[in-house]
């Protein structure tokens, strides 16, 4: 499986993605899926990308496509590889169908704990929450505040 990531991260940095720089590999129990669903992979990366977010999203989903997940599935399955942007730029996007950053980030560990392992300082878009800060919360058990958002 770690080849599935390390693939991905080659084919986002040949798609332009710069500066990269990638978490370690954790096992997280799978959340908001069926019953019986096996544990999953979860990594970080972040770096910079000069294109549109809807290009990014479309360079994802063709990683996933070609990973052997269909563009049509059931999101409450297991997958055999699941790209999503958490964070894009500094503000907030809500277009296209396209929520960043994801509404559920800041109460999910398997997205925190690898993140706040290359950016624990990032500040989640429209909130004044750090990676880290939101990290500590999770782990003992209390919901971020939001605050207002910075526009």
């Amino acid at each position: 499986m770690e080849a599935a990531f390390a693939n991905a991260i080659d084919e986002l940095a040949k798609a332009g993605l710069e500066e990269i720089k990638r978490s370690s590999i954790g096992r997280y129990s799978a959340v908001d899926c069926h019953p019986g669903t096996p544990d999953f992979l979860n990594m970080a990366v972040t770096g910079l990308w000069s294109g549109s977010v809807e290009r990014l999203r479309a360079v994802c989903a063709d990683l996933e496509e070609r990973a052997g997940r269909p563009l049509e599935h059931d999101p409450a399955a297991s997958r055999t590889l699941d790209i999503d942007i958490i964070v894009f730029g500094s503000e907030p996007i809500q277009n296209s169908g396209l929520t960043i950053p994801h509404p559920k980030a800041l109460e999910r560990l398997f997205v925190l704990e690898p993140l706040a392992e290359i950016a624990r300082d990032l500040t989640f878009p429209g909130t004044f929450i750090k990676v880290n800060d939101a990290l500590l919360g999770v782990c003992q058990g209390k919901p971020p505040s939001r605050g207002k958002a910075r526009y």
